[in-house]
């Protein structure tokens, strides 16, 4: 029975169709009286021409239209015409629950919003005497409005449910569903009961609820099989898996709201949809600051509970009752109190890396970046109701990492590539690439995502797209780059830092997306906005606060110190978050000046201080050792100062400072051959450039000034050739060269990354690092060329360091073990297999955090001795001390 538009059905008038539902045939329709879309259904011939059952349709659906609920597709009007009969419903646009789950699980929160919705409109009809009976996906509809159930009470079967299986399913159930191989739909949701003939009534909806519901969670059906009989046989004998099992992240309290609507005996199921809306709604509530959600009391039970203590009040008398009840009513708690608790990480998990933390909403999950026993930095989940942390399956070399509003997914940076992926597991969405130099994403209730880059802030759907710059560099007023964004509740502004070079000149700033207006507020880095409304940011290891006016975009007052430990990183990372309940996560920076040291290590033996001071900062790697042993060359950073490359006289601990210029960051040296001249990079034009400087003294002289940021790495044994790094591809690094006089020639520029190159001492090879082999490992290429490449390292390596004499070539591990391998050089390139160097705590940073002194048998290194312990600190309810 097909209608075509232009047929006129009574007062209404098809214009297109729809699709096969429940009922039939569903069509689009105008109402020609009130001028309306409507959604028409046709009934089955088979159907229509039963007079009883015609009768019962008439009846059911004028009960229906008495059911008003913002959550029940709305029934207008019931009709026959020529011979048709049809069924006028409210028109919806969006997609079935079917169609949805077809991609996956549901976050847990969509899921629960979804499950309330369906069980408050549940409770609505049985309460007005409608039972559904046919309770499944595929009539459930999600809409900008939220669910909206379908076919309500037109199921109804009048004989057994295995032989007569409802009217909704009729039409859209093809024929022969009982043979092997066949994965039957309707049958996955229907109650034991119901299998077996019996009569159905609410408590058989509950029983499909907690199928559609276990199925919203998981991804997969409670009970299936290959065929009718197998799947009648899991409903009757079998119990599924347990939710926990297929999806860790889900509140215990909704693994026990499903398995008891999943219960066999329908005495044992909860007995009205209110009880399970009750529980759910309780289930969303946010996690007590214990994180004890399973001894809580229900609402329901502390309402049964006051009411028991007023009627024995009233029993003895009204005086009495009046004190009963004085004394049965809660005290008013006043102000949750502050909890602290450290989280240990794993013990597959080496250290934290400080790329960040991220909090959900609820302050249920957060997340942080980890290297674990393999050296692979990966994300990790861990909820406050559970033990352990949870490796985030698929986030191998992650960074940046932000929770979905929903704290179901995350997005992160990997590989040049801004990616998703559910936090139950499953393959990674890349969502689009993304330049070098990504510092900081947010992904906020309006299905956006921001991240900052050189070019500025840039939005992106969550979906994925094209990216576009909401707010610009300005390159005028030497900005480097935008970082750290977040984004405000309305979803219109963003707060974010402008980096001007380093952190004592980072300047926390906002804007609005809309326009792309922006103010500069405060000197800091890292924004955040609490849920009172504070500005939080940081400088150097100081959490501050002061009062924000959104809508006039400036601050109020004068920013007060709230945290004094928090880690950061010298390129104004702070590993906080803050939750919007109030529960702030952070990592202990541990004691100012005692976090790293310059340190002499020998082959498998300890470390000795190698030089005499107490700094108040952190070094940058790379430390270099000049050419005949006695100074040390390494770049600096003073707490609440800029980068500085500092001159070590080793011998006698003498400290002097090379002068780049005022307000300007130095890093990266590289001696001259000869040992008078130090190539560096400065910031001194706004990005990083290559610069040379007399040690005895002088000026620094620019050796490559050019847009871009590049740096020295090694020159060439007969000082002719400096050997340096630029950011290439949107999301790579190339090695370069650079002739004492001539044009700079790319050297080894490819889809991959290149980077840490070391000439050898006799001029013919050129040691690096590369991750063409999807992790970083070490390569040695012939100088100038041709040749092909040769692996050094085996299991993984970075930072290639040559012995002075060309015997041995030194490498890093991982964090910990340095390697060496015996090397004898020529026409050809010989290697040794790689054997252990050293154990020794290094610092992670870009650049060789070591250097081989000229007798090959000491090494000095930037030693990591954080005294803070590699594990993170949980306040919940820290407003409430925010507030004091």
């Amino acid at each position: 029975m097909s209608l075509t538009p232009g047929t006129r059905l009574g007062a209404y008038e098809v214009t297109g169709t729809l699709g096969a539902g429940g009922m039939g045939e569903v069509y689009r329709a105008r109402d020609t009286r009130l001028d309306r879309t409507v959604a028409i259904k046709i009934l089955p011939e088979a159907l229509a021409g039963d007079p009883q059952f015609r009768a019962r349709f008439d009846r059911e659906a004028r009960a229906l239209a008495t059911l008003n609920h913002p959550h029940i597709c709305q029934v207008f009007d019931v009709g026959r015409e020529s011979g048709t009969e049809f069924l006028v419903m409210e028109f919806l646009e969006g997609e079935t629950l079917a169609e949805r789950l077809a991609k996956g699980p549901m976050p847990i929160d969509a899921a629960l919003r979804t499950a309330i919705e369906i069980a408050s409109a549940l409770d609505k009809a049985h309460r007005s005497g409608i039972v559904h009976r046919d309770l499944k996906p595929g009539n459930v509809m999600l809409t900008k409005a939220g669910a909206k159930l379908l076919d309500f009470g037109l199921a109804k079967a009048s004989g057994p449910a295995v032989s007569d299986i409802g009217v909704s399913a009729l039409p859209t159930t093809p024929r022969g569903l009982t043979q092997q191989g066949t994965i039957l739909g309707t049958f996955q949701y229907m109650a034991p009961e119901q299998v077996e003939g019996q009569e159905a009534d609410a408590r058989s909806d509950i029983f499909a609820f907690g199928c559609v519901l276990y199925e919203m969670v998981t991804g997969r059906r409670a009970f299936d099989g290959k065929s009718a009989a197998s799947v009648m046989a899991a409903i009757l004998e079998r119990e599924p898996p347990a939710m926990a099992t297929l999806q860790p992240l889900a509140p215990p309290h909704l693994g026990h709201i499903v398995t008891r609507c999943l219960a066999k005996n329908p005495e044992e199921r909860w007995q009205t949809a209110l009880d399970v809306l009750q529980e759910l709604k309780w289930a969303s509530l946010p996690a007590s600051p214990a994180g004890a959600t399973a001894v809580a009391v229900p609402p329901r039970a502390r309402g049964r509970g006051w009411l028991l203590g007023a009627a024995a009040g009233l029993a003895i008398g009204a005086a009495a009752a009046s004190a009963s009840w004085m004394m049965m009513r809660p005290a008013d708690p006043g102000p949750p109190p502050v909890a602290r608790l450290r989280v240990d990480l794993p013990d597959s998990v080496r250290d934290a890396v400080n790329t960040g933390v991220a909090v959900s909403r609820d302050g249920r999950t957060f997340l942080y970046s980890a290297l674990g026993d393999d050296g692979v930095q990966r994300l990790y989940a861990r909820q406050l109701a559970q033990l352990e942390s949870t490796v985030i399956r698929g986030t191998e070399n992650a960074s940046n990492a932000s929770l979905s509003p929903d704290a179901a997914s995350v997005v992160f940076v990997a590989d040049g590539q801004l990616k998703k992926v559910a936090l139950s597991g499953g393959p990674p969405t890349v969502l689009c690439d993304v330049p070098d130099g990504v510092l900081g994403t947010h992904w906020h209730a309006n299905d956006t995502i921001v991240f900052g880059t050189p070019a500025g802030i840039v939005r992106v759907a969550s979906a994925g797209g094209t990216p576009d710059v909401v707010v610009k560099v300005d390159s005028a007023a030497k900005e480097v780059d935008h970082r750290w964004p977040h984004v405000l509740p309305d979803g219109k502004t963003v707060l974010f830092t402008i980096w001007l070079g380093a952190s004592t000149t980072a300047q926390v700033a906002i804007a609005s997306l809309e326009t792309g207006e922006r103010q500069a507020l405060v000197q800091g880095t890292y924004p955040r906005v609490a849920p009172n409304g504070q500005l939080l940011f940081t400088r150097v290891r100081s959490l501050l606060s002061v009062a924000l006016d959104q809508r006039q975009m400036r601050v109020v007052g004068e920013p007060v110190p709230v945290l004094e430990d928090v880690q950061t990183s010298n390129n104004g990372n702070s590993m906080y978050d803050l939750a919007a309940d109030g529960t702030l996560v952070y990592r202990q920076a541990g004691v100012a000046g005692g976090s790293q040291r310059l340190a002499w290590f020998g082959r498998n033996a300890g470390t000795t201080a190698a030089v005499n001071e107490q700094f108040a900062g952190f070094y940058h790697p790379s430390p270099r050792i000049s050419p005949d042993g006695r100074l040390l060359a390494v770049a600096t950073h003073p707490d609440g100062g800029d980068d500085q490359i500092v001159l070590y006289d080793l011998d006698r601990s003498i400290r002097t400072p090379i002068d780049a210029g005022p307000r300007v960051n130095s890093r990266w040296p590289a001696w001259s051959p000869d040992g008078t001249r130090l190539a560096f990079a400065s910031t001194t034009a706004g990005t990083w450039d290559i610069y040379s400087i007399e040690t005895a003294g002088g000026r620094p002289e620019p050796l490559l000034v050019r847009p871009g940021d590049q740096w020295p790495l090694s020159w060439s044994p007969d000082g002719r050739v400096l050997a340096f790094a630029e950011r290439g591809r949107p999301a790579g690094l190339d090695i370069w060269l650079l002739p004492r006089d001539g044009e700079p020639t790319a050297f080894l520029a490819t889809q991959f990354d290149e980077r840490d190159a070391a000439f050898s001492p006799d001029g013919r090879w050129l040691a690096f690092t590369s991750n063409e082999s999807g992790r970083l490992e070490v390569y040695a290429v012939p100088y100038p060329g041709p040749g092909a490449k040769i692996r050094v390292s085996t299991d993984g390596g970075t930072e290639p360091v040559w012995a002075r004499n060309g015997t041995e070539l030194f490498y890093r591990e991982d964090e910990r073990s340095l390697m060496a391998v015996s090397v004898r050089s020529g026409a050809a390139l010989t290697l040794g297999r790689p054997q252990p160097l050293a154990q020794i705590q290094l610092v992670n940073d870009s650049g060789a955090a070591y250097d081989a002194a000229p007798d090959g048998r000491r090494f000095i290194a930037i030693e990591d001795a954080n005294s803070a312990p590699p594990s993170l600190v949980v306040v919940q309810n820290w407003l409430s001390e925010l507030g004091r």
